[in-house]
């Protein structure tokens, strides 16, 4: 993906951040939700694959249902 293509899609994800050729967010919470909550994103993550291609992005909008859904709070 372009720099244009990323930037545009990051100003859908609020809160995630490109790092190289990653994008990511932190999210707040007690430990073993947190542990839990790694464990929901790590299938999610296996499930689409991902390279910083578009599937990255509907990554990071699962991980942010997830995130919600398990009550954690971005950092």
């Amino acid at each position: 993906m372009s720099d244009e293509e990323i930037a545009e899609r990051l100003a859908g994800l609020p809160g995630w951040e490109q790092n190289g050729h990653t994008i990511e967010r932190t999210f707040r919470h007690t430990y073993h939700e947190c542990v839990h909550l790694a464990m929901y994103v790590a299938a999610k993550a296996r499930e689409v694959g991902h390279r910083l291609t578009a599937k990255d992005f509907d990554l990071a909008h699962h991980i942010d249902a997830i995130a919600t859904a398990h009550g954690a709070e971005p950092a």
